[in-house]
């Protein structure tokens, strides 16, 4: 109950405004508003200047209704979700895909926050274009050069058409993390150089290095990441290596997302995009 209650809490004002548009759906038919149009008018031939009203009452409270809704959500709603940032909240914002679509293209949310949001979502609306802009504050993720090491792991595999992509950035992972399943596949493993340092940063040799791996991948590759990168990272691995469309070298891309008890295996995926028809 606490965590729906919180869920509801960060979508306040989405939901406000969808309500609202329910709202201006059913007023016309609960007021009658096409019979006191009609009372108003006094049963007379409209004019020039009564016209509108008169096809308006027509036209029924459904039609009336539908209008009301177009009519708040181009001039009112998506107005003033224009400089309005999706997800501000201290709470993990967990939602389908579907959710975040409905905010940017029918509430009008030109951004969105990708702080507390799962990584494979982070990836999808980045790679998708869902949101305008994904503000993210400098303060929080501060750039710092570092060297980049970069390890494979089953190098010996010649023939591959699919691909571990480690990338290691607050937080080590081990190979007892990964799925069973993808233990032998060829792995690259990217991540900072740095010892006993856990701080939140953003490290341009690192993402420059990610983009190096992955256009170096052979065509139709199949990915499947495993990160525990920060926001600042994940959007521009996204935007830079991924979001080549047709144009790039890639056929499937997987983000694995780690469980929340103590092994922290990354036992979820989800697909994130088809780059290539079969």
């Amino acid at each position: 109950m606490k965590r729906f209650i919180g869920k509801v809490i960060d979508n306040g004002r989405a939901i406000l405004q969808i309500l609202l548009l329910v709202l201006c759906v059913y007023f016309p038919k609960l007021v009658n508003l096409s019979e006191i149009i009609r009372t108003l008018l006094g049963g007379q031939s409209p004019d020039f200047s009564t016209a509108k009203y008169y096809y308006l009452m027509q036209s029924g409270n459904w039609t009336i209704g539908i209008l009301l809704v177009i009519i708040v959500l181009f001039k009112y709603i998506r107005k003033s979700n224009e400089d309005k940032i999706l997800f501000s909240g201290n709470i993990y914002h967990d939602y389908r895909y579907l959710w975040f679509w409905f905010c940017s293209k029918i509430l009008g949310y030109n951004s969105c926050n990708l702080i507390l949001v799962p990584i494979a979502m982070q990836y999808k609306l980045v790679i998708r274009g869902t949101f305008e802009n994904y503000p993210i504050p400098d303060e929080s993720f501060p750039k710092k050069d570092i060297d980049v090491i970069v390890k494979y792991d089953n190098n010996d595999i010649k023939n591959f058409n699919e691909v571990n992509l480690i990338l290691e950035d607050t937080y080590p992972i081990t190979k007892d993390q990964i799925p069973e399943s993808k233990k032998n596949l060829r792995t690259i493993v990217i991540k900072h150089d740095r010892r006993n340092d856990v701080s939140r940063i953003y490290n341009i040799r690192f993402v420059r290095e990610i983009c190096k791996e992955v256009r170096a991948l052979p065509e139709k590759a199949i990915v499947n990441i495993y990160s525990t990168t920060n926001p600042k990272h994940n959007y521009e691995i996204a935007k830079q290596a991924f979001s080549l469309a047709n144009r790039g070298n890639l056929k499937e891309l997987y983000i694995h997302q780690q469980e929340k008890g103590s092994t922290r295996k990354f036992s979820k995926r989800k697909k994130i995009y088809r780059f290539f028809e079969e």
